[in-house]
């Protein structure tokens, strides 16, 4: 049974490509570095270029959302030219319209994996957004929208990773029969190291995101001058020139000795350890693996109700649930966990148990995902 597997980004495809490795006969397109497919041959993987985005690495530029509707275009063009045939293509959304075209024509099966909620709902609730806090906001294309619909018609089957995306795609029209749950994993290896018990006073809350609009970091923010906690830190592992881009932001921080920009980090489960609590209040996220290496980390987790791994969450035992754009809760949330220690240790334990768990079970990404291919199969 030969499997294409086409990914622009890397996205969660190198653990869709583990799972299925020793099972089918695996080719992987992708413009990422081999780096991240350390666990296929050399041979099993094809590099496709996106232009724009080597550029923007070469010369440290951004890409704006022209230039990377090109590039996702110019990567699935290339793709659909030189793909081998295959009995089965799984492409990840907005790179795999013409391959998925080609995939349909030759009569094989297309699979489409799409994280983040139906294209539709998502811009609705991200112009709403920019709308609130007065940030520009740059929408999909009328071409690109209509590209991005076309994949999820012609799919066979569209692979989700949340119930929250799962429904934006019900709530658009979708029957369910073409809908598959299957909640992603973490994006590392979890060397074991157990959190230290907290000593003293201090306390350290942290937050990971790239793309400052969807991750809330101003209710985040808000939360956190309310708050004035002594002897504490708020990591946000980000990118400073985004945060200066938006001073609705930027404003909160720059003067704020207590909240610290993260920058790269070579090992992203330092980043966990060194947190007592981890926060994500976005207004969207189709899945948030951050989540679960958080967990994994034994730090308890606060996140929104539009979180897609906020499913992982035990209100109350290893983390909480809020509302979108509710910095009071935040607030509530945070001043708990630090006022009661010994809550917030019980929370660390049941949250890495939580992850072990998930991990071992029947229900993890790498036994769901096989379970789909085989009905599929079959």
């Amino acid at each position: 049974m030969k499997i294409n597997i086409s990914s622009g980004l890397r996205f969660n495809a190198p653990q869709t490509a583990r799972a299925l490795k020793n099972e089918y006969d695996l080719k992987i397109y992708s413009s990422s570095p081999f780096k991240y497919w350390s666990d296929m041959d050399s041979n099993q993987v094809s590099f496709i270029p996106m232009p724009y985005k080597i550029i923007s690495k070469l010369f440290n530029a951004g890409r704006g959302r022209s230039r990377k509707e090109m590039d996702a275009t110019i990567f699935d063009w290339i793709t659909s030219k030189t793909m081998r045939e295959c009995d089965i293509f799984h492409g990840w959304a907005t790179f795999s319209l013409l391959s998925g075209r080609k995939q349909k024509e030759e009569g094989g099966v297309f699979i489409l994996d799409r994280a983040c909620p139906h294209v539709k709902f998502q811009e609705n609730l991200l112009v709403e957004e920019s709308s609130n806090l007065g940030i520009e906001y740059s929408p999909v294309s009328n071409g690109f929208m209509d590209r991005m619909l076309e994949e999820y018609y012609i799919a066979d089957k569209i692979v989700v990773p949340s119930q929250y995306t799962y429904d934006s795609f019900v709530e658009n029209g979708f029957n369910k029969d073409k809908l598959f749950l299957a909640p992603l994993d973490v994006n590392f290896i979890f060397s074991g190291v157990k959190k230290k018990s907290n000593i003293g006073n201090s306390f350290t809350v942290g937050s990971v995101g790239g793309n400052v609009l969807r991750k809330g970091f101003i209710y985040l923010l808000e939360a956190w001058e309310h708050l004035s906690i002594p002897n504490s830190k708020l990591l946000l592992k980000t990118s400073k020139n985004e945060l200066k881009k938006h001073p609705i932001l930027w404003d909160k921080i720059k003067n704020n000795p207590t909240v610290e920009v993260v920058g790269y980090v070579e090992n992203i489960e330092e980043f966990y350890l060194r947190c007592d609590v981890f926060c994500l209040p976005s207004i969207d996220e189709g899945f948030g693996m951050v989540v679960l290496e958080s967990m994994a980390c034994g730090t308890p987790v606060i996140a929104t109700c539009n979180v897609g791994s906020s499913s992982f969450i035990v209100d109350g035992e290893n983390g909480y649930i809020i509302p979108i754009r509710d910095s009071d809760s935040i607030a509530n949330k945070i001043e708990f966990l630090y006022k009661n220690r010994s809550e917030l240790q019980l929370m660390s334990g049941n949250a890495s148990q939580h992850y072990v768990d998930y991990s071992l079970s029947k229900t993890n990404y790498k036994n769901i995902i096989r379970k789909m291919y085989s009905s599929l199969i079959s």
